[in-house]
């Protein structure tokens, strides 16, 4: 099955969203926010949520723990958003050096990305961050309890 610019170059649900290995959660969190933001532009429907570097940093790591680049034109795809826009976007997460293109050996001439090693540090800071969070009640909670 070919995934649609409303999911992750996964199917839904692949990832354990509860146990396994540190490395696990992270993806899982992952997973679930970009789930989350394609549930909460379904819903909301105004064209006000976007940012495709968040989006495909976030279809990076998911993918990235899996062990497969992807293709560009899928990157795109996740990001949500116009092809030239995506290509902009992905031309400055490059440039910033948090994405690298992809050394494949298919000669398919298809172009594939991953994130760099900096790009994979950049994002379990902040999944972890949130794994953390989480751990210790959330912001929800912190919320609830200031009022």
């Amino acid at each position: 099955m070919t995934p649609g610019p409303d999911e992750p170059a996964s199917e839904a649900g692949d990832i354990p969203l509860l146990g396994g290995n540190e490395q696990d959660q992270l993806a899982a969190i992952a997973q679930s926010e970009f789930h989350n933001r394609r549930r909460r532009d379904s819903l909301i429907r105004y064209d006000l949520f976007a940012e495709p570097a968040w989006d495909m940093l976030l279809d990076l790591y998911i993918q990235y723990h899996r062990g497969q680049p992807v293709a560009v034109d899928r990157l795109c795809a996740a990001a949500a958003t116009a092809s030239t826009t995506a290509l902009r976007w992905l031309g400055l997460l490059i440039e910033r050096e948090l994405v690298i293109r992809s050394s494949a050996a298919e000669d398919d001439g298809i172009v594939r990305v991953a994130l760099s090693e900096r790009g994979i540090g950049e994002m379990e800071r902040y999944l972890r961050d949130f794994l953390h969070r989480d751990r210790l009640g959330g912001d929800i909670a912190a919320a609830l309890s200031t009022r």
